[in-house]
């Protein structure tokens, strides 16, 4: 068992328990699959949205191009941070190794950077900032960008009974296939969907995912259409969401700044008593498309 004695020897440690612990701490592959997730070289990114909707038609040897001028959203990396005291005097001592405090610690940690996404993204959700367009990203007066229509991404729930659940969820798949993208065209085509809800809601959701019959022996029309995210960080516990898992401009983005990653570093200033170590981490998040998701109120 390695021994450390000295603040930089236990920086060492420290590492080599994280990175040993990151290849053990498995990331939610559901939340993963409802957002964008991807790596940035810089202190902010744009991604275009709505108008840059891609589509095909025969050669008439006249191509169009997308105009992309009014429609982006930037997604600035911003630094995250935590830390932990070392008594010195404790690490002077040759017999110790990490502790068991710090190794809990290091623990937490790992665990901290891979659920900060789906912990940031629960508090824009409930947040609700504008949007690309100067509109709250959940809003019921959204212009179509086609027509005088307007988009409305809030359904009002009628409870939080299973039955309740079930109706619902019919009325926000309805409301999603009514959206049109910048080219007059249906925007959610998918035939899947997924749920972020809290995690009181689970045992309901699996049901109406996986039950042949919904209430009164009425055949269940939305058994095996449905991801299921857990969200314990969703603040508002009887709202959730019905989200397009299939389209490239999904409902969220989250960016990791690669020159900027996880890591641990410290700060040893002899004439104090505590060592200082912590992690620090540059990333991004942001709401991008609300073609992409409803909320369902249930306020």
């Amino acid at each position: 068992m390695a021994v450390y004695n000295s603040s930089k020897l236990l920086l060492d440690g420290i590492k080599t328990l994280y990175l040993d612990l990151t290849t053990q701490v498995k990331e939610d592959e559901n939340f993963n699959s409802i957002i964008i997730k991807t790596q940035s070289d810089g202190g902010v990114e744009r991604y275009p949205v709505l108008n840059a909707v891609g589509g095909i038609r025969e050669w008439i040897d006249d191509i169009t191009f997308n105009t992309l001028e009014d429609f982006y959203l930037t997604v600035e990396n911003k630094a995250y941070q935590e830390g932990y005291l070392v008594d010195r005097f404790t690490l002077s001592d040759s017999k110790k190794t990490l502790g068991a405090g710090l190794e809990t610690f290091i623990k937490s940690q790992a665990d901290a950077w891979v659920n900060l996404p789906k912990k940031k993204i629960a508090e824009l959700l409930e947040l609700n900032p504008l949007a690309f367009d100067g509109t709250p990203f959940f809003s019921n007066t959204r212009p179509n960008f086609t027509s005088k229509d307007t988009i409305d991404n809030i359904a009002t729930g009628t409870g939080t009974t299973r039955t309740n659940l079930s109706n619902d969820l019919g009325t926000a798949i309805d409301i999603a296939r009514g959206f049109l993208n910048a080219k007059g065209e249906p925007f959610n085509i998918n035939n899947n969907w997924a749920v972020m809800i809290h995690p009181k809601f689970e045992r309901d959701f699996n049901a109406i995912n996986t039950s042949e019959f919904l209430a009164n022996g009425i055949s269940n029309e939305f058994k095996g259409m449905l991801t299921i995210v857990i969200n314990p960080y969703l603040q508002d516990s009887n709202d959730w969401y019905l989200i397009n898992p299939e389209t490239p401009y999904k409902f969220a983005v989250v960016q990791e700044d690669i020159n900027n990653p996880v890591k641990w570093d410290m700060v040893d200033n002899p004439d104090e008593r505590y060592i200082k170590y912590f992690t620090t981490g540059r990333l991004g998040f942001g709401l991008l498309n609300p073609l992409a998701i409803i909320k369902i109120n249930n306020a």
